[in-house]
């Protein structure tokens, strides 16, 4: 990350990263479309847990992606069905 005050670059060790944007998707998601594979999109797709599609150990929510819910969805419905055999 780059300090604005200071112009200096530095590493924060995380364990997690929560991004936050605005209206239009920013200009470091977009490069990163591009090197997965998913540059015709205007949002990450990410499947039922967040993993975003075409990558290894990158995560995405909120406003920058989107969530392939068909497992969900299943997973709910079945639910749903053992509930109403009782």
């Amino acid at each position: 990350m780059k300090i604005k005050s200071t112009g200096e670059v530095c590493s924060v060790p995380h364990g997690l990263v929560v991004w936050s944007t605005g209206v239009e998707t920013r200009p470091v998601v977009k490069d990163f479309m591009a090197q997965i594979g998913q540059s015709n999109r205007r949002v990450l797709a990410t499947d039922e847990w967040l993993r975003v599609k075409g990558s290894e150990n990158v995560y995405a929510l909120g406003d920058c992606a989107i969530i392939n819910q068909n497992k969900v969805m299943e997973d709910i419905s079945a639910i749903f069905k053992g509930c109403r055999q009782r």
